[in-house]
């Protein structure tokens, strides 16, 4: 019997104008995942705000005035 070469297929990129709600979404589960206590949990959480690179725009024209 041989094992069949079947690699996972990797998960596609999801479309340029779902990608901000996905990243405010990942945001909230880490909020949910790491409670603010602390200096150090502020910190850390303004942290991955910025190393993600999420804005409260939410992926909107900021050509619109916002």
């Amino acid at each position: 019997m041989t094992q069949s070469s079947h690699q996972p297929t990797p998960n596609p990129v999801p479309p340029l104008e779902i990608q901000p709600t996905l990243k405010l979404a990942l945001f909230i589960q880490y909020l949910q995942n790491n409670p603010i206590e602390t200096a150090d949990d502020c910190q850390a959480t303004i942290n991955y705000w910025d190393e993600n690179n999420l804005n409260l725009l939410n992926g909107a024209d900021k050509k619109e005035g916002f």
